[in-house]
């Protein structure tokens, strides 16, 4: 179909419509080739006979590195399903109902997982294109291929961290909490404030890491003509990115910093909990998370604690505190045995948990002042000695 032939007057083409036109999107394969002795990938995506995708990666890593990886199949599911996080960004254009797979293996309980990110983190384009989408039917995946080939042949040997860094407030705590450490920035496509933000917490060239990402520039021709476009799941890309290059460069572990803001929903009507970190879901995902990397780190006896105490506690408590309304943890029950596990220095960890919450500690003690000195929380009472405010460029 010529896609100059199908248009609405210059408005949005309409959702079904295009669905119906459109009841497929392929995800043809990738290519992984030498581009000027780095890493160049290009994914093939199919829309229709005459609407093709073509996006492009290029790593900052040797292509040496990738054709001597004694772990090639399991850098090339991380590729692929880096292609699986780019996908979304063209098939929102005609939101097909059915999305094939023909170059790399999902198990039903993958497809669940691509499924709800693409639902969720489409949110935004929904609404704004007011598309009453429901989970069960907006997409479905079709898997062509029946081989799994994600597991490490080698084990590799890891260390440090590498920190994404976007220019903003989030990234900028990360990189002053994390300074005395070995790690490396990760930045997708470099530019003013990003750079500058490394530059000033330290960290020179060597210690960049930064790919490019190319976007298929007919995804623009698309929306010029009014196709659907919107808002898609970034966060998405950037984890699976740093993933893939934290796997090339050996660091041991990923850092992205999220604002609170994030789980806030601006849309009056909608189901997005602002303060989802204490949500029951996240408690089981999160549990959920902890107890496989207990077992992976062999703290399976340290697990076994918590939960006793988590078990027993509410009994507990209802018997001495006279407190029967019932007594659950919250997330930060658990932070301690992650932090360990995590092998974050002990020292740090008051200031991660206190970091948080300066605001909210300020908060309630202003309010404090103001209404006259009622208490809200525990009495603050510093036992240090006053001492001299001294701005930190003179410390």
């Amino acid at each position: 179909m010529d896609i100059n032939a199908f248009m609405l007057g210059g408005d949005t083409v309409d959702y079904k419509e295009l669905r119906e036109r459109y009841p497929e999107f392929s995800f043809d394969g990738y290519e992984i080739k030498n581009e000027d002795g780095k890493i160049k990938v290009i994914y093939f995506f199919t829309q229709s006979e005459d609407i093709q995708f073509f996006p492009e990666w290029i790593l900052p890593f040797s292509f040496d590195e990738y054709i001597e990886n004694e772990n090639s199949e399991f850098l090339d599911s991380l590729i692929f399903n880096l292609g699986l996080s780019e996908l979304v960004s063209y098939w929102k254009a005609c939101c097909s109902p059915k999305i094939i797979v023909r170059c790399g293996y999902l198990s039903d309980e993958q497809q669940l997982f691509w499924k709800k990110l693409y639902f969720n983190g489409l949110g935004e384009f929904f609404y704004r294109n007011n598309i009453d989408a429901q989970f069960d039917t907006f997409v479905n995946f079709e898997c062509l291929y029946d081989y799994d080939h994600t597991g490490l042949n080698v084990p590799v040997e890891t260390k440090g961290n590498l920190i994404a860094v976007g220019g903003g407030k989030d990234s900028v705590v990360s990189l002053e909490l994390l300074k005395d450490f070995d790690h490396s920035c990760y930045i997708i496509t470099p530019h003013g404030a990003n750079i500058d933000t490394t530059r000033v917490a330290g960290y020179t060239d060597e210690k960049i890491i930064a790919p490019k990402r190319v976007l298929d520039r007919k995804i623009v021709e698309l929306n010029n003509k009014g196709y659907l476009n919107g808002h898609t799941p970034l966060s998405a890309v950037i984890a699976f990115s740093s993933y893939l290059c934290a796997f090339l460069a050996k660091k041991k572990y990923v850092v992205l910093s999220n604002e609170s803001s994030a789980n806030e929903s601006y849309v009056d009507g909608k189901e997005v909990n602002h303060q989802y970190s204490k949500s029951i879901e996240f408690e089981n995902d999160f549990r959920d998370y902890v107890e496989k990397l207990a077992v992976e780190k062999g703290r399976e006896k340290d697990l076994e604690l918590y939960k006793n105490v988590k078990d027993l506690a509410p009994e507990v408590i209802a018997k001495y505190r006279r407190i029967y309304k019932g007594v659950s943890p919250n997330v930060d029950f658990y932070s301690g045995l992650v932090y360990k596990m995590l092998d974050i220095p002990p020292d740090l960890f008051t200031p991660i948990f206190t970091i948080a919450r300066i605001a909210g500690w300020s908060a309630h003690r202003i309010e404090e002042l103001v209404t006259g000195g009622k208490i809200i929380r525990p009495a603050y009472k510093s036992n240090n000695v006053r001492n001299i405010y001294v701005p930190m460029n003179n410390r």
